[in-house]
């Protein structure tokens, strides 16, 4: 009879110990071996916590990833259009180039500098 009681007195312990992280349950409930109630604010927030702020944060990392991605677009449309100014440059730079190579008093110059060279 002693080791019956000592039985049921731990066995309600550990119920107790292990509702202690949720506030909601009712300890006369486990006790009497009933199921617990969750009534009124914390059924709310036990919903609340389950469903509307993760589809909520979900919604909002993802529109968080759309304007990254949109921000990304933007940097590469920039990185395009400096790119396209360096090459204008290089070809006004080569047109100019191309003048003075094809210019009558270079070409002219470049035969008077290879003549001098021969006669030394």
């Amino acid at each position: 009879m002693f080791l019956i009681e000592i039985n049921i007195g731990l066995n309600i312990a550990a119920k107790l110990n292990s509702i202690d992280s949720y506030p909601c349950l009712n300890y006369v409930d486990l006790i009497k071996n009933k199921e617990p109630k969750m009534e009124g604010p914390e059924f709310v927030l036990i919903i609340l916590f389950l469903f509307v702020l993760p589809i909520v944060f979900t919604a909002m990392w993802m529109g968080h990833k759309k304007e990254m991605a949109k921000a990304n677009a933007k940097l590469d449309n920039s990185e395009k259009q400096g790119l396209k100014e360096e090459l204008n440059g290089v070809k006004k730079r080569l047109e100019v180039l191309e003048a003075i190579v094809t210019d009558k008093k270079y070409q002219l110059n470049e035969e008077i500098a290879s003549l001098r060279v021969v006669d030394k």
